[in-house]
C-alpha cells in the first residue's frame, strides 16, 4: 500500500471517531442537566419545618471525617447555645449512618461571624471576621483538634477591608476557599458602601489568591471588580480534582426577601478574574420560592453528597440538611452535561484509546514504505516526495494529536 493510500485511511478513521465521539457525549447528555437540582434529585432530610440543628444557628461548614465516617461541623450561634447573636463558633459533629443527628455543640471560640473551615494535612483553617459586621478585616485561625483554634498569619488579616466608600472591599462577608497545588484561591461576597441599605441589589462576589505560607496576603491580589454580579454571594467553594474544575455554589438574590442556591463552575486553570470566565448552570436551583435560602455548606462522603443551609433569612435561624445521590464528579457531570471516559465500561474506554494508537502507527508506517519501495526499485529518493510525505506526516499528526486531546 503506497503512502497515500495509508494518509488517506488515517484520515478517514480520525474523522470517523471525531464524528463517533460527539454521539456519544450527546447520547449522555440528553436531560443530563435536568436531572439536577430538581425537586426529584434533592431530598431534604429533615423537611424544612425540621431542623437538624436549631437554637439559632447559622452560617455552617461541613467536612466529611474519613478516619471516624462522621461530618465534622462548625456554625455560628450566640455566646450560650439557643442565645441570640452570631460571633460565637460551634462545633459539633454527626453521629448516625445517614448524618442526620449531631453531638451536643460545644462553644470552640468567641467574636467569630462567617465561618468557612477547610482542612489539610491534619490541619483545620477556619477564615472568618473577628466580629459580627461585615465591614472589617478576614482573618486566619488554625486548629489540630477542631477545637481549640490559634489565630494565624501573626495575628494579622489576611483580607483588609477597605475605608473607602466606593471601594468593593468596604463591605465584606462570606468567603469561599480552597487550597490546591500550594494556592489559596478565594471567592468572597463584597460590595461598596451602598450596599448598606438595598443590599441586595449592590453586593456580587469578587475573587482573590494567595501562596499557601506562614503569611497570607489576599488584599494585593483581589480584584477591583465583581467577578460574579447580580446579588450573588455567600458562595461555597468545591475543586473536583477529576475535572480540574472549581464549582461555586452561591446564592442569587432578585430581591431583599428572595434568594436560591445555584452553581457556577471555573476551570482551574482559567483566568478566575475574569467575569466572562464563570459558567452558570440553570439545571441546579434549590430553594423555596418565597424566602432567602442562604449558607450552603456541604460534605463530600462515601453515599454521596450531604448538603445543609438555612432558609428563609434572617427570620428562621436554624440549619437544615439534605442529599444529593451522586459522587463529587457525577454530580459535576451531570450538572454541565459532560461524560467523561470513566462514565463509559472499561471496554470501551481501551477501545477508544486504541484507535488513535494504531491511527499513529499506520502513519509512521508512510516513511517506512517509502523507503523500502525505494530499496525495491533502486530508484532515487524524490526531493518532492520527501516534502510530501513530511507534510501527511505532520497533518496526520496533528490530526491523531486533535483525537486524543478529545478522548
Amino acid at each position: 500500500m503506497n503512502s497515500s493510500k495509508v494518509m488517506a485511511l488515517a484520515i478517514v478513521g480520525i474523522m470517523a471517531v471525531l464524528g463517533f465521539l460527539p454521539m456519544v457525549t450527546s447520547a449522555q447528555e440528553a436531560g443530563a442537566v435536568a436531572n439536577v437540582g430538581t425537586a426529584t434529585s434533592i431530598v431534604v432530610v429533615p423537611a424544612y419545618n425540621n431542623p437538624v440543628i436549631n437554637a439559632i444557628s447559622s452560617e455552617p461548614s461541613m467536612i466529611y471525617n474519613t478516619t471516624t465516617g462522621w461530618i465534622d461541623e462548625w456554625f455560628t450561634s450566640g455566646t450560650t447555645y439557643g442565645a441570640n447573636g452570631y460571633n460565637n463558633l460551634w462545633y459539633t459533629h454527626t453521629t448516625n449512618a445517614n448524618y442526620t443527628t449531631h453531638t451536643t455543640p460545644v462553644r470552640v471560640m468567641q467574636n467569630i461571624r462567617f465561618p468557612y473551615v477547610v482542612q489539610y494535612s491534619g490541619v483545620f483553617y477556619c477564615f472568618a471576621h473577628n466580629n459580627s459586621a461585615p465591614v472589617g478585616n478576614l482573618y486566619l485561625w488554625t486548629s489540630h483538634d477542631k477545637l481549640n483554634w490559634t489565630i494565624a498569619n501573626g495575628g494579622q488579616a489576611v483580607l483588609h477591608h477597605s475605608v473607602t466608600t466606593s471601594s468593593i472591599r468596604y463591605w465584606m462577608a462570606n468567603p469561599a476557599v480552597i487550597l490546591v497545588n500550594n494556592m489559596w484561591y478565594m471567592w468572597i461576597e463584597c460590595a461598596n458602601s451602598s450596599a448598606s441599605g438595598t443590599y441586595w441589589s449592590y453586593f456580587a462576589t469578587a475573587y482573590t489568591y494567595s501562596a499557601f505560607s506562614s503569611s497570607l496576603n489576599f488584599t494585593t491580589n483581589m480584584t477591583s471588580t465583581h467577578v460574579i454580579t447580580g446579588g450573588v454571594g455567600n458562595a461555597y467553594a468545591e475543586y473536583v480534582p477529576d475535572r480540574a474544575a472549581v464549582m461555586l455554589i452561591a446564592y442569587q438574590l432578585t430581591s431583599a426577601t428572595l434568594a436560591q442556591e445555584m452553581v457556577w463552575t471555573i476551570p482551574l486553570a482559567a483566568d478566575k478574574t475574569l467575569p466572562a470566565s464563570y459558567t452558570k448552570w440553570p439545571g441546579f436551583v434549590v430553594g423555596l420560592p418565597t424566602q432567602v435560602s442562604a449558607d450552603w455548606t456541604w460534605a463530600v462522603t462515601p453515599t454521596g453528597l450531604v448538603f445543609q443551609m438555612f432558609h428563609n433569612q434572617p427570620t428562621t435561624r436554624d440549619i437544615y440538611q439534605g442529599s444529593i445521590a451522586l459522587t463529587l464528579d457525577q454530580f459535576y457531570d451531570y450538572l454541565t452535561g459532560t461524560t467523561p471516559l470513566s462514565t463509559l465500561s472499561p471496554q470501551a474506554s481501551q477501545l477508544l484509546y486504541l484507535i488513535p494508537l494504531f491511527l499513529t502507527l499506520g502513519i509512521l508506517m508512510i516513511p517506512v514504505n517509502y523507503v523500502i519501495k525505494q530499496i525495491k526499485t533502486k530508484r532515487p529518493i524524490q526531493v518532492e516526495e520527501v516534502i510530501r510525505m513530511f507534510i501527511m506526516i505532520v497533518v496526520g499528526l496533528a490530526l491523531v494529536g486533535i483525537t486524543y486531546a478529545m478522548i
